[in-house]
């Protein structure tokens, strides 16, 4: 019914640009997601099969490249640009990992990216 009375924590400009990395990267990775999906039915309802499980290996993606069909291929070409981004999004997130996060990488199980989640 009443506000909580408790301090507000103030939150660093770091760690708000952190978490900004981390909903980026969350939200490309769902959208790569779908566009696996829709490569997947689209060999599906045309009755052919997809040689690799995992299409997104630099050797599905230039057979996937090679075939000769431009939906295809304009959805093979996303899915690089999105691998590709959520890399480097990765790399600038444990670039910039504040000290207490990265002692959260000392659990076992807990790696950089999983840490800046829990950390923010």
């Amino acid at each position: 019914m009443f506000a909580h009375t408790q301090p507000l924590v103030s939150v660093s400009l770091e760690t708000i640009h952190l978490k900004e990395k981390l909903t980026a990267r969350k939200q490309i990775i769902k959208q790569r997601t779908q566009i696996i999906g829709c490569i997947k039915n689209l060999f599906a309802s045309r009755g052919k099969e997809l040689p690799y499980m995992d299409i997104t290996t630099h050797k599905a993606s230039k057979w996937l490249l090679n075939q000769d069909d431009i939906i295809i291929n304009r959805f093979v070409q996303l899915l690089i640009k999105q691998t590709q981004m959520i890399n480097d999004l990765e790399k600038e997130i444990k670039k910039e990992l504040p000290e207490k996060a990265k002692a959260l990488t000392s659990l076992k199980g807990v790696k950089e990216i999983t840490a800046a989640a829990i950390y923010t």
